[in-house]
């Protein structure tokens, strides 16, 4: 399974979570992500289709991609308390028009990215 590993604003790449897939998983995928960067969508999505990645996981930021990306691909994004709100960064992606699988994960303690929101 080839996966996707899409990090968090306040995040850096790599980490235990990327450890983690590199153990369960073939390949493995975990840029450093400079979101403020205005071609850093459209460079992860030309990489993506030539990839073609199983599944893309993101946390908060790296959600809001991975869903923008798998709504683009038809893939499977496995989000963890995504930043499809409340972003400190005045960011607004372009959605495909895919059926694609959206998991969510949400942590109702989370302080930066408002869970009743995100529900």
């Amino acid at each position: 399974m080839n996966v996707w590993y899409l990090h968090g604003l306040e995040s850096k790449a790599g980490g235990p979570k990327v450890d983690f897939l590199r153990k369960v998983s073939d390949k493995v995928y975990a840029p450093k992500v400079d979101y403020n960067h205005p071609e850093m969508f459209s460079s992860l999505l030309k990489l993506a289709k030539y990839n073609k990645p199983d599944l893309i996981i993101g946390s908060s930021m790296g959600g809001y991609f991975a869903d923008a990306l798998g709504s683009h691909l038809d893939v499977e994004v496995l989000l963890f308390n995504p930043a499809l709100h409340s972003r400190s960064i005045d960011i607004k992606l372009p959605y495909g028009d895919s059926n694609w699988k959206r998991n969510f994960i949400i942590g109702k303690d989370d302080t930066v990215i408002d869970p009743k929101a995100t529900r």
